[in-house]
């Protein structure tokens, strides 16, 4: 992303770090994080992520179970939630 980054490791944990500023992070909060931060499974449904992609303002997670889930800035309804 722009401000932020995510990664996913071979078990399917999600990390995130960097400015938080429209919660594109995931961790319910706006708070910036210096250091990668792990994000629970249950902010994802519970699936292990299988892939991650940072937009400008706005992260998607792929699950093992072809779940994609969204946080972040959806100004221009780039989060798909309707």
């Amino acid at each position: 992303g722009f401000v932020h980054q995510a990664c996913v490791t071979a078990k399917g944990t999600l990390w995130t770090w960097g400015t938080g500023r429209n919660g594109q992070m995931g961790h319910g909060d706006e708070e910036p994080r210096q250091r990668p931060a792990r994000l629970g499974k249950e902010m994802y449904g519970g699936s292990p992520a299988v892939m991650v992609a940072c937009g400008n303002r706005h992260t998607l997670v792929l699950t093992s179970v072809f779940e994609v889930w969204s946080c972040g800035c959806g100004l221009y309804g780039q989060l798909g939630h309707g």
